[in-house]
């Protein structure tokens, strides 16, 4: 008994050491993308996906995370936000950076990242394409400018 109690003991230990490690990596990306976002491009806009949904239709209770780029304090940042419905009616929202997030939070929201990506670069599209239609818009309804005249020294 005492054999096979150790097997089972020494290969958790292997998957922990082995899932400790993958978190280290995912936060050392995670740190690394929102600092490129927040520090280097300067990335004002906010976007977020839905990574786990639960939903009770019969109660009407309701939970769901989503991973958020967005302002969180006076800084955009990475973070988990989790609203709460109780019998149809909003309960309570959490916002956790991903940082603070418990490990399996922080594993589902890391598998997140690239839609989160993909999700603001649509953003910015979206945004540049509501420019353009606005700037031509505006351009078509303003007067023709006038070209100045020389001033005769």
């Amino acid at each position: 008994m005492a054999d096979m109690l150790r097997a089972r003991l020494e290969r958790l230990g292997d998957l922990a050491k082995r899932v400790n490690a993958a978190t280290d990596e995912a936060a050392r990306i995670v740190q690394g993308v929102e600092s490129y976002l927040s520090d280097t491009i300067h990335l004002g806009v906010g976007a977020a996906i839905t990574i786990d949904l639960d939903e009770d239709r019969d109660e009407g209770n309701r939970s769901e995370k989503r991973l958020v780029y967005d302002r969180y304090g006076s800084k955009f940042r990475i973070f988990v936000l989790h609203d709460l419905d109780f019998q149809g009616v909003p309960d309570r929202q959490e916002k956790t950076l991903w940082a603070n997030c418990p490990r399996d939070v922080k594993l589902l929201a890391f598998n997140c990242l690239p839609a989160l990506l993909d999700e603001l670069a649509e953003r910015l599209e979206g945004t540049l394409e509501q420019v353009k239609l606005n700037s031509e818009t505006i351009q078509s309804l303003l007067p023709p400018l006038k070209e100045k005249k020389a001033v005769k020294p």
